[in-house]
C-alpha cells in the first residue's frame, strides 16, 4: 500500500473515500477533485487524472490503521460495501466481513473528531410501514438490510459527527458501467430492444449524479444525523418511462409492463427531513 503525496488546496479538508472505484465512488472521487481526495479500491483499476486510488483490503485491520495514520482524514465517505442483496444472501461470511469487519476497522482507525458519511439502505425496512421516516423502527427485509443497520448502530455509538444516508435504488441514465436494472433497461431500449419492467413493484429511486452533488455538499455540513434520500415512490415501469422521456429514448411499443413477485411489493421512504433541513428534493 502506497499513498502518494499530492498538492491540496488548504481550504479543503482531507478527504478519504472507501469504495472509490465503485459506481458511486468514482463519481464522487471526480466531483471532489479540488479536495485532492484519497480513494480506496480492492482491485487495481484505471484512475482518473488528478485523483489517487489506493489498493487495500479493508478487512485487514492493520492495513486500515496504517492508511488512516498516513492520510489523517478529516472526513471519510464510507462507500465500500457488498451492495447486491442477493450476493449478501448467497455469501453470508463475505457479507459480514464486507460490512461489519470493514466498518469496525474504519471506526477503530478514525481520528478523533473526524466526520463520517455512511451510505445505508432502504432495506433496513421491510415495506410494512407505508412511509417510514427516520424515527421509524427499522425492520430489515434481508441480510443486507440487517448488516447495514448494524453498521448504522456502530456509527451512532462511536462517531458524533456523522451523516447516515439511507438510499433506495441508485441509477444513472443508461450508463454502461452500471449494474442497475434501470440502466440496463435504458441501454436496451436505446438499441431498439424489447424490455419488460414490473408495473406492480414500486420503489424510491435516486439518480447517481444528484446523489454525488448532495454528498459533496456534506463536506462542510454540520447538520449531522440520519437522512432518507430519494424520489417519490414509483413502479419500475413508470421510472423507466420517466427517464426515457427525459433523455429522448423511445419506449413506446418496446417497454412492456409486467407483474413480479418481489417482496416487499412496495418499499417507500419519507424524505421530509432532508427537504426541511437541506431544502433538497430528488427527482
Amino acid at each position: 500500500m502506497r499513498v502518494e503525496k499530492t498538492t491540496r488546496d488548504p481550504q479543503f479538508p482531507k478527504v478519504l473515500i472507501t469504495g472509490a472505484s465503485g459506481f458511486i465512488g468514482r463519481g464522487l472521487l471526480s466531483h471532489l477533485r479540488a479536495c485532492r481526495p484519497i480513494g480506496t479500491q480492492f482491485n487495481s483499476r484505471p484512475v482518473a487524472s488528478g485523483t489517487t486510488l489506493v489498493t487495500i483490503d479493508l478487512t485487514n485491520e492493520q492495513r486500515v490503521a496504517e492508511l488512516f495514520d498516513t492520510v489523517k482524514p478529516v472526513i471519510v465517505f464510507h462507500l465500500a460495501a457488498l451492495t447486491s442483496p442477493g450476493r449478501n444472501d448467497k455469501n453470508p461470511t463475505l457479507a459480514i466481513a464486507s460490512h461489519l469487519s470493514v466498518t469496525h476497522n474504519i471506526l477503530k482507525a478514525l481520528p478523533d473528531g473526524a466526520h463520517l458519511v455512511y451510505l445505508s439502505t432502504d432495506k433496513v425496512f421491510d415495506g410494512t410501514d407505508p412511509s417510514p421516516d427516520e424515527s421509524a423502527q427499522p425492520a430489515p427485509c434481508c441480510l443486507y438490510g440487517e448488516l447495514k443497520l448494524e453498521c448504522e448502530n456502530m456509527i451512532k455509538l462511536q462517531v458524533t459527527r456523522h451523516h447516515i444516508l439511507r438510499l433506495p435504488i441508485v441509477h444513472a441514465c443508461g450508463e454502461e458501467s452500471s449494474g442497475s436494472f434501470i440502466d440496463s433497461a435504458i441501454r436496451d431500449l436505446r438499441e431498439g430492444k424489447r424490455v419488460q419492467a414490473f408495473a406492480n413493484i414500486s420503489r424510491c429511486f435516486v439518480k447517481r449524479d444528484e446523489l454525488i452533488i448532495f454528498l459533496g455538499a456534506l463536506v462542510k455540513n454540520t447538520s449531522y444525523g440520519t437522512y432518507h434520500i430519494g424520489s417519490e415512490m414509483a413502479s419500475y415501469y413508470e421510472r423507466i418511462k420517466l427517464l426515457c422521456d427525459e433523455t429522448q429514448v423511445r419506449w413506446r411499443d418496446q417497454l412492456v409492463p409486467t407483474e413480479g413477485s418481489v417482496s416487499p411489493r412496495l418499499q417507500n421512504l419519507s424524505t421530509a427531513k432532508v427537504k426541511q433541513i437541506f431544502s433538497r428534493e430528488f427527482s
